[in-house]
């Protein structure tokens, strides 16, 4: 006599059918006497003789068919049915109904009734297990399935404990956790083909969201201008029992209040945007959330922190780069507000209570502007630090070396005291041009030139500055004495002493002196009166300071001036 059972609750309907597959395996144990049988409506299944309970069995070499009834653990055979062949190894289907109100039992196989038996006196209460039992025989029992009566509806309950009827969830949204089968008999003791049905059973909310933000970004804004539109958004539910069916929200002014917009339908999206509303200014705004899952499970309701309607003060400059005297036209976008004040550092005005009012910014530097505003039922303020830039205007200047020449070295130096400039365009009046900063310019021709030079500023433009008749250029008594007045220098090159000579036409104050290419003068030889003749003098070049290279020494005499090129190596 082995035994397995199990724990079920036979007391909940009036009848019961008991539906397995089972076979006898070939193998003989102990006698020939093979059997296997099965209890039903059993109290104690761990006895012997599982207590109080019925079963039946199947003999193989008798080819029988038996009916028990136990009480308190010892069984008495009821009713016996002949010439029902058992073939071990061939798999039986084997379906078993008892009516506790009528105490019939009728017993079918492969859908065929074998056999029927009545107890007069039924067991009604303590079903609580079935087993079954084998005798001298190895048995294969599988797909136990148990179905009791019920009207045209039943209820069926469910929860995870042993006395429910379904005690699974879903382990995914697309695995069932249960079934439900149902089976006919009619009068004539027929039994219908089994119809099955498949159920979703989720018993777990979705989980809470996590986050809701106000507004349709991932960060949080807490104030707002816009009196007209709100807007939420957050963070995905899970639910892996039956996945998120859909999402819906509220809108009020307090947390989960549904004063402004009543619950509503979201479908699966996680932004919502209402328009054509009246928001009031001072008034916070909160956007409640919740997923209802596949099996009209609701999650826990997620609130925002709330968006506060506020008086706001903005503005914005249509240049926010300019260049020093510039205007700018400043473009308030305020709202909510009626009177202003604004606050220009370095500008002119300083101040203003214009609605979009224009400043003018004469220094160079990097401004803050102030916007003050006031409205009905409240004030606002806005402060953009920096938010001027005036960059400078360029300022084209120089200076000369000389402003007055003489040919043939008329050459002038040009020194660049421009500011705020890039770069540079000079024009020395003779058709000679430069993009120097610092350039010198040697002129040809006597006459009086005027110079213009352009000083380029990326940011701000450029300045021009034209000196009319600046430079002039003098050719009176400029000759070259060695052919004139017999000047020599000897010996030229030099890398020592020099003698110069030359004759002189009457006594006159002169000058001795040595100038760079450039026509500056570097070095005074000599300066006194020489009485008329011959005069001659000696020059120690080492001790004068001046690098090897080509000079012109120079004889100033009254308003003349008379060059020749000298090398010192």
């Amino acid at each position: 006599n082995s035994n397995i059972y199990a724990s079920l609750n036979q007391n909940l309907s009036d009848c019961y059918l008991y539906h397995f597959n089972a076979k006898i395996e070939n193998s003989v144990f102990g006698t020939s006497q093979r059997r296997f049988g099965f209890h039903f409506f059993s109290d104690n299944a761990s006895l012997a003789n599982r207590g109080n309970s019925y079963f039946i069995y199947f003999r193989n070499e008798l080819s029988t068919l038996e009916f028990y009834k136990v009480v308190n653990d010892t069984y008495t055979q009821t009713n016996v049915i002949n010439n029902i062949i058992t073939t071990p190894g061939q798999l039986y289907d084997f379906k078993v109904i008892y009516n506790k109100t009528t105490g019939k039992i009728d017993i079918y196989r492969n859908n065929i009734l074998l056999g029927s038996w009545t107890d007069s006196s039924p067991y009604t209460t303590n079903g609580n297990f079935i087993s079954f039992r084998t005798g001298n025989c190895k048995a294969t029992i599988d797909n136990i399935k148990v179905y009791r009566s019920r009207n045209s509806s039943a209820i069926l309950t469910v929860g995870a404990a042993g006395t429910n009827d379904i005690r699974y969830q879903n382990t995914d949204s697309t695995t069932f956790s249960a079934k439900i089968f149902s089976i006919v008999t009619d009068l004539a003791l027929n039994i219908s083909p089994i119809s099955e049905k498949d159920i979703n059973i989720d018993w777990t909310p979705s989980s809470t969201i996590i986050k809701v933000n106000d507004g349709t970004s991932a960060t949080d804004i807490d104030n707002t201008n816009i009196h007209t539109t709100i807007s939420a958004n957050w963070s995905k539910s899970i639910d892996v029992n039956s996945k998120i069916n859909h999402y819906s929200y509220c809108f009020g002014t307090t947390p989960g209040g549904t004063d402004l917009i009543a619950w509503t339908n979201n479908g699966m999206d996680t932004v919502v945007t209402i328009s054509g509303i009246n928001l009031q200014n001072g008034t916070t705004y909160y956007c409640s959330v919740k997923a209802e899952d596949g099996a009209g499970l609701v999650s826990n309701i997620a609130i925002s922190d709330g968006i506060a309607i506020k008086y706001m003060a903005d503005f914005y400059a249509q240049d926010t780069v300019v260049c020093e005297g510039d205007a700018v036209n400043f473009i308030n976008t305020s709202v909510n507000s009626s009177n202003y004040l604004w606050t220009f550092a370095g500008g002119t005005p300083s101040t203003s209570a214009s609605v979009n009012p224009m400043v003018i910014y004469n220094t160079t530097g990097n401004y803050d502007v102030k916007l003050y505003t006031t409205g009905s039922s409240g004030s606002d303020s806005l402060i953009k630090l920096q938010y001027i830039t005036v960059n400078p205007k360029a300022h084209a200047n120089f200076t000369v070396s000389d402003t007055i020449v003489s040919l043939p070295s008329a050459n002038v130096v040009f020194v660049n005291t421009s500011t705020n400039a890039t770069s540079y365009l000079w024009n020395f009046g003779d058709g000679g041009a430069s993009a120097q900063n610092n350039p010198w310019h040697s002129y040809n021709l006597s006459g009086k030139y005027t110079i213009t030079l352009i000083a380029y500023n990326n940011s701000c433009g450029n300045d021009t500055l034209v000196s009319d008749t600046l430079i002039r250029v003098s050719g009176l008594g400029i000759s070259e004495i060695n052919t004139v007045n017999n000047l020599t220098v000897f010996p030229n090159p030099s890398s020592g002493n020099l003698t110069i000579s030359f004759d002189l036409q009457k006594s006159d104050y002169v000058e001795i002196c040595i100038f760079d290419k450039a026509g500056r003068q570097i070095v005074l030889l000599s300066k006194g009166k020489i009485m008329q003749g011959k005069f001659r003098t000696e020059i120690y070049t080492n001790n004068i300071g001046i690098s090897s290279g080509t000079y012109l020494l120079g004889i100033k005499e009254g308003k003349k001036i008379y060059y020749t090129e000298i090398v010192i190596l």
